[in-house]
């Protein structure tokens, strides 16, 4: 994913800390110096988000907030069938699937690897390539709603070792 990078949105912050020899000796070389320095790009203060809480779907929350300085913004999702504590712990989240944000609008569904398409089709990632591939983006980046609308759909029959999360649930119970 290519970062849009703006310099005027930023502003330099330099530092610079003399160690105690050159204090007393500037210019002179030594083997025991701990000056240092920093070079920093800084955001400049933003009000992007002020007042605005967009709504997230089926979700109590309400998307991002900025309060002062810090910004909370939800990033991905957990979908899946069964919500027990112990489950979820020892065996469950193999059959989680995870709806990730992956651009400003842009969402993937993700189960241990493997990407959904829009025809309900896994395919393994295969890295840097498809970040550029625009028929493969255009098959596996949604926007949240259908993002979730797809997990949704494809939760109750994802297969882990050739089950599903139910089946896998039943024996473990009975165990």
């Amino acid at each position: 994913m290519l970062i849009e990078y703006n310099p005027d949105d930023y502003e330099v912050e330099s530092t610079h800390t003399t160690c105690s020899y050159h204090k007393e000796h500037p210019g002179v070389p030594y083997a025991g110096c701990s000056c240092s320095g920093s070079y920093l790009l800084k955001r400049k203060e933003r009000n992007l988000l002020k007042g605005a809480v967009p709504q997230e779907p089926d979700c109590p929350w309400t998307g991002p907030t900025i309060d002062d300085d810090v910004i909370v913004e939800a990033t991905k999702y957990t979908v899946k069938v069964i919500s027990y504590p112990e489950w979820d712990l020892v065996e469950g989240w193999h059959w989680w699937l995870n709806v990730e944000k992956v651009g400003v609008d842009s969402w993937r569904v993700l189960h241990i690897g493997k990407v959904l398409s829009d025809k309900n089709e896994w395919k393994f990632m295969e890295g840097d390539d498809d970040r550029e591939n625009q028929e493969y983006l255009s098959h596996h980046r949604f926007s949240l709603d259908k993002a979730l609308e797809l997990a949704r759909e494809a939760a109750p029959s994802v297969r882990v070792n050739g089950l599903t999360a139910v089946e896998a649930y039943d024996r473990w119970v009975s165990l």
